[in-house]
């Protein structure tokens, strides 16, 4: 069986993201020629994408789910969903346009059905022939035996998570996940409420509200992952503990025997941040493995 290595999954990424980009100028460039445009897809994106949602919420929380109930559930709730926006649209407006398709009703009968029928193949599916050979314990065991460091040289990790720190994920995740969805579902209708016909001064002040909410978010999205991947930016100028590891990584690399020295040395240097008890470096101390580049350009350790 081939086994990829990063050389081989950096050129498939860099292909996927080239192929995406090219299909979707040629697919924006056919829908402005067809006179579709921005407001169409709006409407309309939604039930083409909601069917996966449930699938993908179950294969998170319920290991009982087979993958042939998760591809079956997308699809049919994909295709259900479509019937739905198309009758929907004939039977209130008895005509199917552009116009017609892109309005509100039948875009919500879509992604209504899109949902429920997507949630309801997938549920069947799994109670009546359920993946009885699922485990976490098992999918964790087998994202963490090995951890490629350089390519050809493979460095056995059994480091486990911390039950506590899981279990603490886990709770804030449903805490937060239901606080705003009680906001975004239950609290921000219940706001129309009292305005009845909205006034101009309420229509002014829930535009602003929007706003407010809007640039919120978008400050959100875009630096928090900013700031999450902060290390990588150090990196790419040259400084920063992955920038070291970089600098390390290539002096092992250029030593004759770096694919077989290179797992242990690189470990011992950052044997702090592998705590896995199963990995026994040959040195005690980190200054005992420093990797000195010798005039030759072979890496040994010095004493």
């Amino acid at each position: 069986m081939f086994l990829a290595g990063s050389r081989e999954l950096l050129l498939v990424s860099r292909l996927a993201v080239l192929v995406f980009a090219l299909f979707s100028g040629v697919w924006s460039i056919a829908l402005i020629h067809i006179g579709i445009d921005i407001n169409w897809l709006f409407f309309v994106i939604g039930l083409l994408v909601a069917s996966v949602f449930p699938p993908i919420s179950f294969l998170l929380t319920w290991n009982a789910v087979p993958k042939g109930a998760a591809i079956a559930s997308a699809l049919g709730g994909q295709a259900a969903a479509i019937i739905a926006w198309l009758v929907s649209t004939k039977i209130l407006y008895d005509d199917i346009t552009i116009t017609t398709t892109s309005a509100s009703g039948p875009s919500l009968a879509g992604n209504l059905v899109a949902i429920i029928v997507s949630a309801i193949i997938c549920i069947v599916w799994t109670l009546i022939a359920p993946d009885r050979n699922a485990s976490w314990e098992q999918l964790r065991a087998d994202l963490h035996d090995k951890v490629e460091v350089l390519d050809g040289a493979e460095v056995i990790d059994n480091e486990k998570e911390n039950p506590a720190a899981m279990a603490y994920a886990y709770k804030m995740t449903w805490i937060w996940a239901g606080c705003l969805s009680v906001v975004v579902f239950v609290l921000w209708p219940l706001l129309t409420l009292p305005a009845g016909v909205f006034s101009q001064s309420y229509f002014t002040f829930w535009i602003v509200l929007m706003m407010i909410w809007g640039f919120l978010a978008a400050l959100v999205v875009i630096f928090y992952p900013l700031i999450e991947a902060r290390e990588i930016f150090y990196a790419i100028f040259g400084f920063g503990p992955l920038a070291k590891r970089r600098r390390e990584c290539r002096a092992i690399n250029n030593s004759p025997n770096g694919h077989a020295i290179g797992a242990t040395e690189l470990g011992t240097l950052h044997k702090g941040n592998l705590p896995s008890t199963d990995f026994k470096p040959q040195y005690e101390s980190e200054s005992d493995a420093k990797i000195e580049i010798l005039n030759g350009g072979t890496a040994a350790a010095a004493p």
